[in-house]
């Protein structure tokens, strides 16, 4: 008795605690034959007023769970291993290890993201497939590695796949870290996907423009649930209610707005759930609507199983 009540306990606070804004858990879904693994990089603090232009200082008073008492939001940086069938697939590649200076944000660099690799058994080596959701320097950081004075693909016996709209965008843009570090490695090597193909076994691309001219999302089947990976579609939960709330780094909004809207009632059907990787705490999820507002219930567990335990203890189930 005296057990249960220790861990009812430890659950509430986790609950009461939820949205504290912590670095992301190396949260995993296991299925028979699929296994889904966040891969950390690094996080940054990043100021509130630059990370959303067309927000105001007196809105954000409703997520001071989400912000430092300097008006800071943590956002982290990674990446998902989708390990099905005999693919071992990697969905975006963190920061990698070169500073890059964003306007506003100052210096940032990741560094994680081969140790979170390797504390799951697995090598460079292992990694069969690579897919970009989009170009931007915290999604592709680890294309390459500095080897013998040359880059080098960093997962050399994988395929690299992205949106050709993607990859002539970013191609013509001059960007000296991205040209040297992600585009000359992939000269050659990149694949391009079409909307609706298949990565992996039941793993889809989609494309979902907006943020970038061919960002792109994925879609899992795990038996009878659907997990939608939805890279910059948000940056954040905030933008489940405050959805006119564009990013600095959308480069067209209004299409990015479209595409939210787009996927919206896919991501809230009953058997549907959604990874972030640039959530705090849980990236692993439920959107759901209540009483025409959007709410994010996160998983909770280190592994999580996608069903009703794993999520937050609401008051009444006490």
């Amino acid at each position: 008795m005296k057990s249960i009540i220790i861990n009812l306990i430890c659950l509430i606070i986790s609950s009461l605690a939820l949205y504290n804004p912590h670095i992301a858990l190396q949260q995993t879904i296991k299925y028979p034959s699929i296994k889904v693994t966040y891969v950390i990089d690094d996080y940054s603090y990043i100021p509130t007023n630059i990370m959303y232009p067309s927000s105001k200082p007196e809105s954000w008073k409703q997520f001071d769970e989400l912000t430092d008492n300097q008006g800071n939001m943590l956002v982290t940086f990674g990446g998902f291993l989708i390990e099905s069938g005999n693919k071992k697939v990697l969905m975006d590649l963190g920061l990698g290890t070169e500073k890059v200076n964003f306007p506003g944000f100052g210096m940032v660099s990741g560094k994680g993201y081969l140790d979170s690799l390797k504390n799951l058994g697995i090598n460079p080596e292992d990694i069969t497939d690579v897919f970009y959701t989009h170009l931007h320097m915290d999604h592709c950081g680890w294309t390459s590695i500095e080897k013998n004075g040359k880059r080098v693909l960093t997962f050399p016996n994988a395929e690299h796949w992205v949106a050709e709209e993607e990859w002539n965008y970013w191609t013509k843009i001059d960007f000296p870290t991205l040209q040297k570090n992600i585009i000359n490695p992939l000269k050659g090597k990149i694949k391009f996907i079409k909307d609706g193909q298949e990565i992996a076994p039941n793993l889809n691309a989609y494309l979902a423009p907006g943020h970038t001219p061919g960002m792109a999302i994925l879609k899992l089947k795990l038996e009878n649930k659907i997990l939608w990976f939805t890279s910059d579609i948000f940056h954040s939960i905030m933008q489940f209610t405050q959805r006119d709330w564009y990013s600095v780094f959308d480069i067209d909004a209004k299409t990015a707005e479209v595409t939210r809207q787009k996927f919206l009632p896919e991501f809230l059907e009953n058997n549907a759930y959604i990874a972030n990787a640039h959530f705090s705490n849980y990236v692993y999820g439920k959107i759901i609507k209540e009483k025409e507002e959007l709410k994010w219930i996160p998983c909770i567990k280190k592994e999580c199983s996608l069903i009703k335990e794993d999520h937050e203890i609401n008051k009444e189930d006490l």
